[in-house]
């Protein structure tokens, strides 16, 4: 019986101790983990705070104001290029909100677009509405480019986002002048009067896409370089003359 009983009772310590060994394994592994959780934390705070820099940087906020402002300026000086469809007026508004599509990206891009449209509200004499129909328009041409030229900044690869932006600009044209412009200024006579103007709203988005991709790709060098030396000037220190002693 005494033997059983010591058997029972080295038994029962085996077990004990067993049972303390795995809690402190558990702990161990519990602490690790909540180390690199608590070490991973702070780097993905640091990323997005980093991100959040980059995207809200005053020079970014500065180059992208210029271009919208620039583009406000040069949409003023707007001519018609078929006197048939007299209403569609090219500028070359659409240049600088290229530009900083291109430099910044699409987002960019597009806040330039709505802003400068934002402007042109007052000024203009259709309510708004054809501003929101160019927003639409200018969204469409400069949303691929845009996107292909931020991740791929070659000029052989920006060539063919061009061309299918021109065919996503008359394709938004088409859809705009049908769905929006026509009905509102129309009325009733606004499915007659695109049947007629149709053929000359593709011509007009063809030439004003093309001549806008040309000035851009002949432009965009210079203005990347002049970006690109804003803010990054520094002030040299003139080197101190030591006086000799006689």
């Amino acid at each position: 019986m005494e033997k059983e009983t010591a058997r029972e009772y080295a038994r029962k310590e085996e077990e004990a101790k067993a049972a303390e060994s795995s809690a402190d394994v558990l702990k161990e592994d519990g602490q690790a983990a909540y180390a690199r959780d608590d070490g991973a934390q702070p780097v993905a705070e640091k990323k997005a705070k980093s991100r959040a820099k980059e995207f809200f940087s005053a020079k970014k906020i500065a180059v992208v104001a210029v271009m919208t402002a620039l583009a406000f300026v040069v949409s003023l000086f707007d001519f018609p290029l078929f006197p048939q469809a007299s209403f569609l007026k090219l500028d070359f508004g659409n240049v600088f909100i290229m530009l900083a599509g291109f430099l910044y990206g699409p987002v960019e891009g597009f806040i330039a677009c709505v802003i400068k449209e934002l402007i042109r509200i007052p000024m203009g004499t259709t309510g708004g509405v054809g501003e929101l129909a160019n927003i639409c328009m200018t969204t469409a041409f400069i949303v691929v480019p845009s996107t292909v030229y931020k991740f791929r900044r070659r000029f052989f690869v920006v060539i063919p986002s061009l061309i299918f932006g021109i065919v996503l600009q008359i394709a938004a044209s088409l859809v705009c002048n049908r769905y929006i412009t026509f009905p509102l200024f129309m009325g009733g006579g606004a499915a007659a009067a695109f049947k007629s103007l149709w053929p000359f709203i593709i011509y007009f988005n063809l030439a004003k896409g093309a001549i806008i991709s040309v000035i851009c790709c002949l432009m965009y060098k210079t203005v990347s370089r002049l970006v690109k030396t804003v803010g990054t000037g520094e002030k040299r220190e003139k080197p101190k003359k030591h006086k000799e002693n006689n």
